[in-house]
């Protein structure tokens, strides 16, 4: 939870681009104006049940004749040689494509998953950026909104 930092999100909130677990939700968006918040469900890995998932397979989805979704570690462990079409719901690291994004470089402006970011950030002039850990649950409509948010802080800083 983006709120707490210590219970699991269980929904987003697309006003807020905020990742809030039930105890979060109840205390913030119950009343006055976010109480009117759209609040999407995270949805859960089909096969731990248990992380958030990253990615949906077609082709899973297909077989089961339900919506089967993924976290990073579930699905590279039960597609190893598939070639199944999955989508991301979440934003992908720009480097690897493998895992979800989980920093973004305020440097380089790029999303990476925690092995890439720290290994192309180890060394030379990168170990000086700095990063902020993303949401958890961090979709393309908050990455869209974090970069128009970012354009319209550079603007007023140039004025």
């Amino acid at each position: 939870c983006s709120h707490c930092q210590k219970e699991t999100a269980s929904s987003n909130c697309l006003q807020c681009n905020d990742s809030l677990c039930n105890i979060c939700i109840d205390a913030s968006h119950s009343k006055g104006k976010k109480r009117y918040h759209t609040l999407m469900p995270i949805p859960v890995c089909s096969d731990c049940g248990y992380q958030h998932s990253s990615r949906m397979c077609f082709v899973c989805s297909a077989e089961k004749s339900t919506t089967v979704s993924h976290c990073d570690t579930c699905f590279h462990h039960t597609h190893k040689g598939n070639q199944h079409n999955a989508i991301w719901l979440v934003v992908p690291c720009v480097e690897c494509q493998n895992y979800a994004a989980r920093w973004k470089c305020n440097v380089c402006c790029d999303y990476f998953c925690s092995n890439c970011y720290h290994r192309l950030h180890k060394r030379g002039a990168r170990r000086f950026h700095r990063a902020d850990r993303l949401s958890v649950y961090f979709t393309d409509r908050m990455r869209k909104c974090l970069e128009a948010w970012d354009a319209a802080k550079g603007k007023t800083e140039h004025q």
